[in-house]
C-alpha cells in the first residue's frame, strides 16, 4: 500500500510536469491578442512610406539580448505574415536569418545583409494597457529600439507614452 502512495505521488508529478510544459510550449506563440498589439506596432512603424523598402527585413518577437551572438529568434506564425502582408516592407520570418560570427544578420542561402525587426510585449498592466519594446539591429553601431506604453480605447490601439529610445 505504501508503495501505491510513492506510485500516486509520482504519477501526480509526473502530470504536473506534462501540464508545465505544455503551458511553457504555449507561451512560445503569442495569443491572438498579442498579435493584435505586434500588428498594430508594425502597422504604426512601418506602414505609410516610414520605413524604406527594398533592403531583406526579418520579424521576430524576440527582443535583442546584451550579447547579440545570444540572439535566439522566434518566428510568428505564418497567417501573421499573411496578415500584415499589405506593409509596405516584406517582413521575412526570423528563421530565415542567421547571426554571420554572432555579429551581423545575413539572409540564409544568399548570405546578404538584413535587418532584424523585434516587437516584443514587456509587460500588461491590464487588458487594455501594455507596455511593448520594438526596434531593429543589422550589425554593431547599426541598430536602435523604443519602448512604448500602448492603451485601447473604442476597440483600438494607440499609443498613450514614449518611454524609451537607444540608438547604436
Amino acid at each position: 500500500m505504501r508503495n501505491l502512495g510513492y506510485i500516486a505521488g509520482a504519477v501526480s508529478i509526473l502530470f504536473l510536469l506534462a501540464g508545465f510544459k505544455l503551458s511553457a510550449e504555449d507561451n512560445a506563440t503569442p495569443s491572438a491578442k498579442e498579435l493584435e498589439v505586434i500588428e498594430y506596432v508594425v502597422r504604426f512603424s512601418y506602414g505609410g512610406g516610414r520605413y524604406p523598402t527594398g533592403i531583406i527585413d526579418f520579424l521576430t518577437t524576440t527582443p535583442m539580448p546584451k550579447n547579440p551572438s545570444e540572439w535566439k529568434w522566434e518566428d510568428l506564425p505564418d497567417e501573421f505574415h499573411r496578415r500584415i502582408s499589405d506593409v509596405p516592407v516584406r517582413f521575412r520570418k526570423a528563421s530565415e536569418a542567421y547571426l554571420d560570427g554572432g555579429q551581423c544578420v545575413r539572409q540564409k542561402g544568399t548570405n546578404a545583409d538584413g535587418y532584424m525587426h523585434w516587437v516584443t510585449i514587456k509587460r500588461w498592466f491590464s487588458d487594455d494597457e501594455v507596455e511593448v519594446e520594438t526596434g531593429l539591429w543589422s550589425r554593431q553601431l547599426h541598430g536602435g529600439g523604443k519602448t512604448y506604453i500602448l492603451e485601447k480605447k473604442a476597440g483600438t490601439w494607440s499609443i498613450k507614452k514614449h518611454v524609451g529610445l537607444w540608438v547604436t
